[in-house]
């Protein structure tokens, strides 16, 4: 029965692991077993109960991976679980802990803990990580950047890159604005990842720098085709063509600037698809009129889901951030018109919020644009208002998704 609960997905926590580990065992799949032990020891975090039976249970199988376990818990800023490791670790090892949780910590007298790190392990990619942070923090961001530049080599020197790629962009960004274009390129551009959001947003900063602030088209480039090659939303793709474009405009090649121009057009739900389209002359997407329809939600197969009956249920109750939970969930393995459907039924229940949210998850999750849901259109009362009505649903929408019960974080209500 444990096997068969964790054949779709591997535990995430350390009691599932040690359980799915036993029951490997059980089975006759040794193998099988000290993979999973392993894998729960260097990769997840551990009450102190889970803790004491990976030792018990599993000493000989997890020996040689204690400062991996180390090593990943400081990566993560789990100090309190990394020094439990102290007394399983070697006298060089322990010290290279003590100096990464003293960073950390912001402890006093770090400088010693660093001293104290042996010369074979002082290239530890994670104790640069934290001097970096560390000077982050302090506000000395010249000596972080200069860190960050001289471990930007290879992914091997900087261990994670996706680590420093939040700090990066925002050193990138700040170089930038202050001027000094140079260094703003050179710490977008040396990020070493290779997927996901920030990369994505490295290289088209790396790109913009490149093209506006240096004036070097051919680099620029390259640096936004590689960003349209890592996304997939309407948002980023409209922004990919169009500033592949303004790239090739730079480089005399207008032909090619117009076919990616005309690629960015086609996401017209987004500024830079807007701005695309615009460029060449493209008219309004017929799509965005929003007259695509769906079966009746009632025909949904997932009608009478227990999901489906809470979300009705909750919205009946007024409880929208129930609602909103029990459809995203139903939605995530569903088709475009399994999630037209929802939408559809949102809206016959005067619900703008749900419609939109669901619209939202659609695009981000599965590349669905249903323009309809969108793009809500409700009758929120005129009453003496004199603005535009669309002036008002767009701001709504952007505001507040239609969720008249949103309170910011600075009291500003929807």
């Amino acid at each position: 029965m444990v096997r068969a609960f964790f054949a779709g997905v591997k535990p995430q926590t350390g009691e599932g692991s040690l359980h799915l580990a036993k029951a490997l065992w059980d089975a006759g799949l040794k193998q099988e077993a000290m993979a999973e032990a392993v894998r729960g020891w260097t990769e997840l975090s551990l009450t102190d109960e889970a803790f004491e039976r990976f030792r018990v249970d599993w000493p000989k199988t997890t020996k040689r991976f204690h400062w991996q376990r180390a090593d990943m818990l400081l990566w993560r800023g789990l100090t309190g679980e990394a020094e439990k490791m102290r007394d399983l670790l070697g006298a060089g090892q322990q010290a290279l802990l003590s100096a990464r949780a003293g960073l950390r910590r912001d402890v006093d007298g770090v400088d010693a803990l660093i001293e104290a790190v042996p010369a074979s392990l002082a290239g530890d990619p994670g104790l640069a990580y934290e001097r970096f942070l560390w000077r982050v923090r302090k506000g000395r961001s010249g000596a972080a950047l200069e860190l960050l530049l001289a471990r930007s080599g290879s992914v091997e020197s900087l261990g994670k890159p996706e680590r420093w790629a939040g700090q990066r962009l925002r050193l990138a960004r700040a170089a930038m604005r202050e001027g000094n274009a140079r260094l703003a390129y050179r710490a977008a551009a040396s990020h070493q990842l290779t997927s996901g959001s920030k990369r994505n947003e490295l290289e088209w900063l790396a790109g913009y720098v490149a093209l506006v602030k240096l004036g070097d088209a051919k680099t620029a480039l390259a640096h936004f085709r590689r960003f349209a090659a890592g996304v997939n939303t309407p948002i980023s793709l409209g922004r990919a063509g169009y500033w592949e474009g303004r790239a090739l405009e730079a480089l005399g090649r207008a032909q090619e600037a117009r076919a990616a121009f005309a690629r960015g057009g086609q996401h017209q739900t987004a500024f830079y698809g807007l701005l695309a389209a615009e460029k060449v002359g493209m008219g309004m997407d017929p799509a965005l009129i929003g007259a695509e329809t769906f079966p009746n939600y009632k025909q949904n197969p997932r009608w009478n889901d227990p999901r489906f009956e809470a979300a009705r249920l909750a919205l009946a109750a007024g409880e929208m951030y129930f609602a909103e939970r029990f459809l995203v969930q139903l939605s995530e393995d569903m088709d475009r018109t399994g999630v037209g459907q929802l939408a559809a039924w949102a809206e016959a229940e005067g619900a703008p919020h749900l419609q939109l949210v669901l619209a939202k998850y659609a695009i981000k999750y599965h590349g669905d644009l249903l323009v309809r849901p969108y793009f809500p259109v409700p009758d929120i009362g005129r009453g003496n208002r004199t603005v535009p009505r669309a002036l008002e649903l767009a701001i709504a929408r952007r505001e507040s998704e239609f969720d008249p019960e949103v309170v910011s974080r600075v009291g500003a209500r929807g």
